[in-house]
């Protein structure tokens, strides 16, 4: 692309949908010259022996020393007397900051924690929850409202056949941790408005999501094998549905004590 615009001066806004914002991964980075890791893609050839299954060209073409140099500067150097700049104009990390102001401007005392969170859903969901109530604990009978902020995005390994998306199945195992909790609650939530192939953003679940689900003869065990997280909250009414936003920063996880 840089080609095709030179010797056009370049300015790119960027909106980031990958955690920690790396310029050459998002949107495949078009504007932003290849960061070369030579050694990692030796070490993932070795790793998966795929070494003697790589035509040697190939092989010629990674290793050989002038790949290097090209690799790293066949963007920069494509005409001195123009300039690429880069700008980011939104990503997770202002997501959480917004979020934490209005949560501040509600009465909330309110701390960002953390805006790389990955990994499977329900483990994060648990852990989240485990972090919650232990915080709880400490305020002991402290009056004032609280809230962490978190964000990142998550995955799901499918085992069932369930409906749902990531952000449902984290607060459903989000769920089961702070059961019996006054007072607290957990908000998961696609920043796009559109978590999984469900119509629903994510989930809110409370102290009581737990308790509402076994009146109503769900067993969140099954739900959660089964990644069938949207009936459950749909019947405990903990689904949040905004519409598609038309922005996907990632997701925000954000845990309340009120």
């Amino acid at each position: 692309m840089v080609k095709l615009l030179s010797p056009a001066n370049i300015i790119t806004l960027i909106l980031s949908d990958v955690v920690g914002d790396p310029l050459d991964i998002i949107a495949s980075g078009p504007t932003v010259a290849p960061i070369s890791d030579i050694m990692k893609a030796e070490y993932i050839l070795k790793k998966y022996a795929l070494v003697k299954k790589i035509p040697s060209r190939v092989l010629k073409y990674l290793f050989d020393d002038e790949f290097q140099e090209r690799d790293t500067h066949s963007l920069v150097n494509i005409n001195p007397d123009h300039y690429i700049e880069n700008i980011m104009i939104g990503n997770n990390t202002s997501a959480a900051q917004a979020a934490c102001d209005t949560a501040t401007k509600l009465g909330f005392t309110t701390r960002i924690i953390d805006n790389r969170l990955q990994g499977e859903a329900s483990d994060t969901g648990s852990k989240l929850g485990a972090f919650l109530r232990e915080e709880i604990k400490k305020r002991k009978n402290s009056i004032d409202k609280c809230c962490w902020i978190f964000g990142g995005e998550t995955t799901v390994t499918i085992h069932g056949n369930g409906k749902g998306g990531r952000n449902q199945e984290l607060a459903l195992s989000a769920a089961r941790e702070i059961a019996g909790l006054s007072n607290a609650g957990v908000l998961s939530i696609a920043t796009d408005g559109e978590d999984g192939p469900t119509d629903a953003a994510g989930a809110f679940v409370t102290g009581e999501t737990m308790m509402k689900g076994q009146q109503a003869g769900l067993e969140i065990e099954t739900y959660l094998k089964n990644n069938d997280a949207y009936p459950y909250l749909e019947k405990v009414g903990g689904l949040i549905k905004t519409g598609p936003s038309g922005t996907n920063v990632n997701d925000l996880v954000i845990l309340f004590a009120y």
